[in-house]
């Protein structure tokens, strides 16, 4: 089976009480994923300090907010509290001054656009005259959380070119999704030895803010939570220390929380290891042990030396592959001949999952947030959904999909499953409609397809639910990696498109064969309507079956309700049937098709987007 590279867009909301803001991000590939940096939370300062600074003297330091004036806008240097997010101030060890950056006042401010802020050491620092070289770390202290901008931490030998020694790009977006602040304070720890020349001599210190996504015009863009920075300091490296990141598990990239039995596959298992102590490492493993499941597994990735500075991948040489079902869960560890000084940046998070008959799910089963039509601007239809690789064919039989608070009543929800077919999704099935009630909201609704739906063995899909009403939400529950999690709708300036999002849908595969086919819309089933290409540019064919000879016409209809084409395809016999809509006026969005064959009458979805 491929891997994913496909061309989607970024997208994110920000979370302040219970507003959420939705945000059109440039298109990008999975190819160009975000860096992970080598950093993590310290227990404790390791090494010998050469040189710190606690912004106790705001001359020690040049600020550069280039040119913008607004309130709460740009680099600061003193003891006051700017953020318009955060109820308190950095917890660093020296108090007083800190360093923080704002780009207004509120998600609902104006934000500055086309900014970037810059706060750097006054003069350079000798490292070598200090007792040093160019093996040290840079450690400061933070607060903050991450949104949609770039965070860096830099440094220079000429005062004029800057290096990108590390970011805070790769952390999971607080939104009403999931994500959290980072902690008060949190230790950043960057091994410096790769950016410094030999002789060290100058060195300037900088940490910048700008947008993630600097050519967006969107105000979302330019939104920030805010971010401090406290108690700066070069140090010598420890000895012995391996620190992890890029833990990867999971077949071909994606990895579930509940696995049909029909659906295991291998669990290939890969961590980066570097090299951040003074000394080679040797013996450097990487090791994967399945603790709760009774198989007795153990997995381990060849043993390496890893020299200074060194940055490997460490691949588990066996995949586990479950035997059967029953709850799993994995321990993973990096095991070295040397005692790490600092073994807490490379602990890693266990994976557990179960394996059962017939659920096939992405998200982890504690929802965290919701995503609804009133996260765009204006408020549209979406269509939320996940990424879910079939290994062997099987027939599904309904999706199951947990709905968010926002849902409205006697709204009508459908599901979708697309064919990942070199890059474009292409439309399988979909559910029977299903009218909502008022218990259904937070609650888990069944969409069973009119018959089942055959699934091709080593063939990705995308499975969605959809409403036709605005008045409709989804429930979210863990984090998904760029490109595997996706929302169909209009953004207005991103206009209507497939976007890649990071929170995991609560959106379900299941295969159980005694789920009762719906009944309460059989002339979906008789009449056989199918739509393609779906989404469209200028024209669509629909296809579809008569039982019985009927009068047959249509109509398409906007979101608003109002009726922009109509057809009379008059009495027609029993057999096969299709017509072609020209949709070369229509503007981008959804519309629904409204087709009557007799007294039955099918209502589907139609996508233009040209």
């Amino acid at each position: 089976m491929k891997k994913f590279y496909l061309l989607a867009a970024a997208f994110g909301f920000a979370l302040s009480g219970s507003a959420q803001y939705a945000l059109p991000m440039t298109k990008k590939s999975i190819t160009e994923a975000k860096p992970v940096e080598s950093y993590a939370p310290m227990p404790k300062a390791l090494g010998d300090t050469l040189w710190t600074d606690g912004f106790e003297d705001p001359n020690d330091w040049v600020i550069d907010n280039d040119g913008v004036s607004a309130a709460s806008a740009g680099w600061t240097v003193d003891a006051t509290l700017d953020s318009w997010y955060f109820g308190s101030a950095i917890s660093s060890t020296s108090g007083g001054n800190y360093a923080e950056v704002g780009n207004g006042t509120d998600p609902n401010a104006v934000a500055a656009q086309g900014a970037t802020y810059t706060v750097t050491t006054a003069n350079p620092i000798d490292i070598v005259a200090l007792g040093g070289s160019q093996f040290v770390n840079l450690e400061f202290k933070q607060y903050g959380a991450f949104f949609q901008d770039e965070q860096s931490f830099q440094i220079s030998e000429d005062g004029t070119n800057f290096t990108t020694v590390g970011t805070n790009l790769g952390r999971e977006s607080l939104t009403a999704s999931g994500g959290s602040a980072y902690d008060n304070p949190e230790l950043v720890r960057i091994n410096l030895g790769q950016f410094l020349s030999s002789n060290p001599t100058q060195v300037w210190i900088r940490f910048l803010w700008t947008s993630e996504f600097p050519t967006s015009t969107n105000n979302n863009a330019w939104i920030t939570y805010g971010w401090m920075v406290d108690d700066v300091q070069i140090t010598t490296l420890a000895d012995n220390d391996i620190a992890t990141s890029s833990l990867n598990y999971g077949s071909e990239g994606l990895y579930y929380f509940q696995i049909p039995e029909n659906q295991i596959a291998p669990i290939e298992m890969s961590v980066i290891a570097e090299n951040n102590g003074g000394n080679a490492q040797e013996g450097v493993t990487f090791q994967a042990t399945e603790t709760t499941g009774g198989s007795g597994y153990v997995g381990t990735s060849p043993a390496i030396t890893s020299a200074i500075q060194g940055r490997d991948s460490l691949v588990i040489s066996s995949p586990f592959t479950p035997g059967g079902q029953g709850n799993y869960n994995i321990d993973f560890e990096i095991l070295n001949d040397s005692i790490d000084d600092d073994p807490s940046n490379n602990s890693m998070e266990s994976y557990s999952f179960e394996v059962g008959q017939n659920i096939y799910a992405r998200d982890n089963g504690n929802p965290t947030g919701s995503f609804t039509g009133n996260n765009f601007t204006p408020a549209v239809t979406i269509e939320p959904g996940n990424f879910f690789d079939v290994w062997a064919a099987d027939d599904l039989y309904a999706i199951n999909a947990t709905m968010g608070a926002t849902l409205g009543t006697g709204i009508e929800v459908y599901g979708t499953v697309y064919e990942i077919v070199s890059g474009d999704f292409v439309f399988v099935a979909e559910t029977e409609l299903y009218t909502t009630t008022a218990s259904d909201a937070s609650s888990e609704i069944l969409l069973p397809f009119a018959q089942p739906l055959s699934l091709n063995a080593n063939t990705t899909y995308l499975v969605t639910v959809s409403s036709f009403d605005t008045e409709f939400s989804v429930a979210t529950a863990g984090f998904s990696p760029d490109q595997t999690s996706f929302i169909q709708g209009d953004l207005g300036t991103g206009g209507f498109d497939w976007y890649f999002f990071n929170g995991t849908f609560m959106v379900r595969m299941n295969f159980d064969e005694t789920i009762p086919l719906s009944t309460e819309n059989n002339e979906l089933s008789n009449l056989q309507v199918n739509q393609f290409p779906n989404p469209f540019a200028n024209e669509t064919t629909v296809s579809y079956t008569l039982p019985d000879a009927a009068a047959v016409n249509y109509s398409v209809v906007d979101m608003t309700g109002k009726v922009i084409a109509t057809g009379n395809q008059g009495t027609q016999s029993a057999g096969k049937h299709s017509f072609t809509i020209d949709g070369s006026s229509f503007a981008n969005g959804m519309y629904h098709l409204e087709l009557t064959a007799g007294e039955n009458k099918v209502v589907r979805r139609l996508v233009v987007n040209k």
